[in-house]
């Protein structure tokens, strides 16, 4: 009885975990990038549409509710990339904020 009890509860939280793992939220370094400017639109869109392609590879990792050796290896490194992409952009000189104006020429 306690057995199948702990198997249950293993059960219960792996799934529990690989869940949290296929929903994982926005990573705070693309949240900051764009709240301060650095990432510029098109950086924001390129990065959204890899969080979107992570996301929909994780759920269609889960959906037999097992995530395989060959599945797991792919979403460490559609992560990875991803994690140097963003670090890449924002470390890049390129800023959504204008520009300040020049000053109007001495007469």
């Amino acid at each position: 009885m306690t057995r199948i009890f702990k198997t249950m509860f293993v059960a219960t939280s792996l799934a529990a975990s690989s869940v949290a793992m296929a929903q994982s939220p926005a990573p705070a370094p693309f949240i900051q990038g764009v709240r301060s400017g650095k990432l510029t639109p098109a950086e924001t869109n390129a990065l959204a549409a890899d969080m979107n392609a992570l996301k929909a590879v994780k759920s269609a990792a889960m959906r037999d509710g097992f995530i395989s050796r060959k599945e797991r290896q792919r979403i460490t490194q559609m992560e990875s990339r991803f994690g140097q992409k963003l670090k890449t952009m924002v470390g890049n000189k390129r800023s959504s904020l204008p520009l300040k104006p020049l000053a109007p020429p001495r007469r």
